[in-house]
């Protein structure tokens, strides 16, 4: 059972105050081996409430699947990564590397994710980077100014092809 700050508190002063794990725990009503638990975690530096982290199979091994991982720019597969790390030595199971990858994708993903930024839906005209492209109020556009020749006339060299005065090789 996790026991509360206040109660690893009062576990770590019984111990100061008597200097003996079996005097503390007789204190403050724990066992013997959860005082010396609390003090030698306080005493590594390591966090007293949280479980121990302990050392897996693939620790060793953990640059070298980040470095291909890296190299191969998230590609690499977990499978070839498996028969690679085979020939240098590692003895644990596929999923544990499976797992391992996973992990290293993941964190080099997350360094490469786009930005994804508000879109603006209507910019304002005087403090716009476009405001200079951007045509005045009232003003007429190129697209809709009459053309020279309309749909029913034809341009000149279009209406002496289809008359058959110029004719393609």
């Amino acid at each position: 059972m996790q026991k509360s700050d206040r109660e690893i508190m009062e576990i770590l002063e019984a111990f100061d105050a008597t200097g003996c794990a079996h005097s503390a725990a007789g204190i403050v009503g724990v066992d013997p081996k959860t005082v010396r638990r609390y003090v030698e975690a306080r005493d590594e530096g390591q966090p007293v409430a949280g479980p121990a982290k302990r050392p897996r199979l693939i620790d060793p091994f953990l640059a070298k699947i980040e470095e291909w991982v890296d190299r191969s720019e998230g590609k690499v597969r977990a499978d070839v990564v498996h028969e690679r790390l085979a020939g240098l030595g590692f003895i644990g199971d596929e999923r544990t590397i499976r797992r391992a990858v996973a992990g290293a994708k993941e964190g080099w993903r997350a360094g490469r994710r786009r930005r994804y930024r508000p879109w603006i839906t209507a910019p304002d005209r005087e403090t716009s980077s476009l405001s200079h492209r951007i045509a005045p109020r009232g003003a007429i556009s190129r697209a809709a100014t009459p053309r020279p020749y309309s749909a029913t006339s034809r341009s000149p060299v279009s209406a002496a092809k289809h008359s058959g005065v110029l004719r393609q090789g």
